[in-house]
């Protein structure tokens, strides 16, 4: 199938084997499936990027931010549940996917991060990424925070688990777990310090957020997150992101 899709010409591409790894890097691999809910669907053909590692799947979190795209799905990968980037399956993706092309977002578009990318900034060993090495991080980018909140929002599960969910799990990616309102609160901290979040209406509704979270009453392990919390969270980075997200202002 690489050989095929390297080939390609023109779209639409060879129909799928779902399910089939089509290339792997040390922290990654591109594999073709259906989205969910559309299975068996020509219009459901997708290439995913899934993470082999922990620290790929970090990286790939990251990178995200940097291209603007949040195309989440999470997927059973080497014994892990991890947040896995979902592409269309279009000739157009495979430079990047296939053959290591980096692609620059303009302002207000996103990208598909390369994987070959990705594995050159974590053989450096520091947790950035950078478009590439003669550039700075953030380059070209906005809103850093409210990239960061809709990759919290994005990359995380709503669903209320059976048990308490801890980092070390190999399924972890829940909105239920403290750290993940911690991160939340911190990025909306950020914004407002730094100016990012300037509408007075929207300020407002953030203040009686924290108000009602940035507690210790909630932070107590014994407090569960409920599924309202989560509506009202989510609700609210819907909101930020309406508001400053693709490099709004």
């Amino acid at each position: 199938m690489l050989e095929r899709l390297l080939l390609a010409e023109h779209d639409p591409l060879p129909p799928i084997n779902p399910g089939e790894i089509i290339r792997k890097t040390p922290n990654f691999q591109v594999v073709t499936d259906y989205k969910p809910g559309l299975e068996d669907k020509r219009s459901g053909e997708r290439f995913f990027l899934e993470p082999l590692t922990r620290r790929g799947a970090a990286m790939l979190l990251i990178a995200s931010k940097a291209h603007d795209i949040y195309n989440f799905n999470h997927r059973p990968v080497e014994g892990y549940v991890f947040p896995c980037l979902r592409a269309d399956y279009i000739r157009a993706n495979i430079p990047v996917l296939l053959k290591g092309e980096v692609q620059i977002p303009k302002l207000g578009e996103d990208t598909i991060p390369s994987p070959d990318r990705i594995e050159e900034c974590i053989m450096k060993g520091n947790m950035i990424y950078t478009f590439a090495d003669n550039l700075p991080e953030g380059f070209g980018t906005s809103n850093p925070n409210t990239r960061q909140l809709r990759m919290l929002q994005m990359a995380d599960k709503d669903t209320i688990p059976n048990e308490i969910i801890h980092s070390n799990y190999p399924d972890k990616h829940y909105k239920v777990r403290k750290n993940w309102w911690y991160e939340v609160l911190i990025s909306i901290d950020l914004g407002i310090e730094d100016g990012e979040f300037t509408d007075p209406e929207l300020i407002k509704e953030m203040h009686t957020f924290q108000k009602k979270y940035q507690t210790k009453e909630f932070f107590d392990p014994n407090n569960l997150t409920t599924s309202e919390n989560i509506q009202e969270v989510n609700a609210l980075i819907d909101k930020i992101w309406e508001t400053y997200g693709k490099g709004k202002k």
